[in-house]
């Protein structure tokens, strides 16, 4: 028997190619299986995810407004099982291109949610520093060419 989760999904972990939706905080996920099944290149949500332990319901009826809209969500720890069974993943194409992004996007955010937020700072600052060098490289040059001229402090 499955555990049940009321929950507004809301929240994904996208690129150009993946969008997982899930419900719950960044740092414990419910996963939505049918985008996790999917993604992998599977077809049946229900038929591979039957046997994980963390396998819930994700009720989004008052999300959607109309009758019993239950989805079935599975945890982190069942999305890293249904990646790390590799005899039944041999057979699935699409299980490489996913594990990457898993591996790149999803885990480091649940995971290590701090480093990614201090790594996306330091990103974000290096972008600030680059453009500001690229400023002062185009300045320096105009004041080479002589098209504009220093401005001198003069002090009395």
């Amino acid at each position: 028997m499955m555990n049940r989760t009321y929950a507004v999904v809301e929240n994904t972990f996208a690129n150009d190619t993946f969008k997982i939706r899930f419900a719950g905080e960044k740092s414990e996920p419910v996963f939505v299986a049918k985008d996790i099944v999917e993604a992998m290149g599977y077809k049946n949500a229900t038929v591979t995810t039957r046997n994980l332990p963390g396998r819930q319901e994700i009720d989004r009826t008052a999300e959607t407004g109309y009758g019993n809209h239950i989805m079935v969500g599975i945890t982190f720890d069942d999305v890293e099982k249904l990646l790390g069974n590799r005899h039944q993943n041999k057979k699935v194409d699409g299980v490489m291109k996913f594990r990457k992004f898993w591996n790149e996007e999803v885990t480091p955010k649940v995971k290590y949610p701090e480093v990614t937020a201090r790594c996306y700072a330091l990103q974000q600052e290096k972008a600030g520093l680059e453009a500001e060098v690229e400023r002062l490289k185009a300045e320096l040059e105009l004041y080479k060419t002589g098209k504009i001229r220093p401005i001198l402090n003069e002090t009395a």
